[in-house]
């Protein structure tokens, strides 16, 4: 996760907690998450000061997407939360 872990760092200079990634390239970029339908909210939630695994925030609609696999091509290690 050298991705995440280089923009916990620029977040780490402006001093934040979290950095929330919510453009639908950042999202495949941070996560490995595509989805065709962008009109609902969908973000990435990446930890700055902790050492934690980003979070996908997605819709309850595209959660199913989410944990069968179909929307990730690859693991990027993201948690989406029961």
């Amino acid at each position: 996760m050298d991705r995440v872990k280089r923009l916990a760092a620029v977040g780490q200079v402006r001093e934040g907690d979290w950095i929330l990634c919510t453009l639908p390239e950042n999202i495949f970029y941070f996560s490995g998450f595509r989805t065709l339908f962008y009109t609902r909210f969908i973000g990435v939630l990446v930890p700055v000061k902790e050492k934690r695994e980003p979070v996908l925030i997605v819709s309850f609609i595209d959660r199913r997407i989410v944990t069968d696999g179909s929307g990730l091509p690859r693991s990027q290690g993201c948690q989406c939360p029961e």
